[in-house]
């Protein structure tokens, strides 16, 4: 069974590399404005002609901030002493949707700090090890204009949520952090190196319309694949069986979408990371909807295949119980990773980009992710507010097309051009833990 926490258990450290920054690149770290010299800064609301509601945002309702201010650079959290978090170009499709309730609520999320969310958005799903592990090389990766990739990856261990070993998944490929972090700045890169996914949690459809899209080839040779090791044919320690088809297709488009972003010289702070997020939900998270398409042919299966998770274990053949909490667990988390990601657009400014119902949950949740995924499951189960995305495949659009911040001004000419982010979908519980 998953074990929940309240928002002050989550957990995120801060960092106690101040000074060394300050020595290495000459001044500390700030949030906002990176861009100062040439334009004002996407935390600040990007762009001169800023979408209506984000207008209107602006001079409604001013929030107090309630979350603690961090030394730089924003890490992880550590075994003491930390402070804590809440967790979590194709022709447009029609999405399976009704109408909205009117929203009731508006938030000024300018009053909210993009660095902090976005560094949320990525750690919420790494257990207090992982977070150790990350805060550790931290330091070593920001110190250096060459770091290696063992400065960037962390060791496999098994947690006591897992049957075997993983590590995390880097949302920003290992190969850009390495390569092109001189073209980042620090804050960029620390919030890059910081997105990061459970692997148990990375699982597709192949053949998927998420990938082919793209059209790039696919591989349906195995119904389902994972990011290794997050889904085997073995319950063993190691990568041995691990089912993986189309994840270097995946991973290689992902780069390119990001790159994408990176070479925007006006992008905001916060958008390469995001925009990591965001091709991870689209191409290595199918929503239960895809998933439960391919039941039928799984049920059939005389090999087993396993989750990394060890309350779910085998879920072909006769194990339909085991895969409905998969691709429930999966629901949970994508959905999560969606709404702190419409969070973190609506403070960077791009409210253009993030889907009514996720501003709607969110401004009556005063910004707030945990309460908003709260929300959610309360009309989930009710079914009687709101309506829900039940498309059986994601309906965001080409990511490579434009930088996230190119997608926000070309929507303020051509509104809903650009969706990368799609309506939010039913899930049957408000959270899950990755283990302490």
């Amino acid at each position: 069974m998953s074990r929940k926490r309240t928002a002050s258990q989550a957990g995120l450290s801060d960092f106690t590399a101040v000074k060394k920054m300050r020595g290495q690149f000459g001044q500390a770290v700030v949030t906002r404005p990176m861009f100062e010299l040439q334009q004002p800064s996407p935390v600040n609301f990007g762009f001169s002609k800023a979408p209506p509601e984000v207008l209107a945002q602006r001079r409604i309702v001013k929030v107090r901030r309630r979350q603690k201010t961090f030394p730089e650079p924003f890490g992880h959290s550590g075994t003491s002493g930390s402070p804590s978090f809440p967790l979590f170009q194709t022709p447009q499709q029609s999405l399976p949707q009704q109408s909205l309730p009117q929203q009731s609520k508006t938030v000024d999320y300018s009053a909210f700090d993009l660095r902090e969310s976005v560094n949320e958005t990525g750690l919420w799903q790494m257990n207090q090890s992982r977070k150790d592990q990350l805060s550790k090389q931290l330091p070593t990766f920001l110190g250096t204009s060459g770091p290696k990739s063992s400065d960037i990856r962390i060791s496999a261990e098994t947690g006591d949520t897992e049957n075997w070993g993983v590590s995390a998944d880097e949302n920003v490929r290992t190969q850009i952090q390495r390569d092109k972090k001189s073209q980042m700045t620090p804050m960029e890169a620390e919030m890059a190196y910081n997105q990061r996914s459970h692997q148990g949690t990375l699982i597709w459809k192949t053949g998927s319309p998420s990938l082919s899209q793209y059209g790039d080839k696919t591989d349906t040779s195995e119904l389902l694949s994972g990011h290794t090791p997050g889904y085997k044919s073995q319950n063993v320690k190691g990568t041995t069986g691990a089912k993986t088809k189309e994840h270097g297709t995946r991973d290689i488009r992902r780069e390119q979408i990001v790159s994408t972003t990176l070479s925007d010289p006006k992008r905001g702070e916060g958008d390469i990371a995001m925009m990591g997020k965001l091709a991870t939900i689209q191409l290595f998270q199918s929503p239960k909807e895809e998933l439960d398409t391919i039941k039928p042919e799984l049920q059939k299966m005389t090999e087993s295949r396993f989750s990394v998770f060890s309350d779910i274990g085998d879920v072909s053949g006769s194990n339909t119980q085991n895969f409905e909490k998969l691709s429930q667990r999966q629901q949970v988390v994508r959905e999560t990773d969606k709404m702190y990601t419409a969070k973190n657009l609506l403070i960077s400014g791009y409210g253009n980009l993030v889907p009514d119902s996720h501003k709607r949950l969110l401004n009556q949740s005063g910004g707030k992710v945990e309460e908003a995924m709260e929300l959610l499951h309360k009309e989930s189960s009710s079914d009687k507010s709101g309506s829900f995305n039940t498309a059986t495949s994601s309906q965001t659009t080409l990511l490579n097309q434009a930088s996230l911040r190119e997608m926000s001004e070309q929507n303020s000419k051509t509104p809903k051009l650009h969706r990368p982010l799609s309506p939010v979908r039913k899930v049957d519980e408000p959270s899950f833990t990755f283990g302490d």
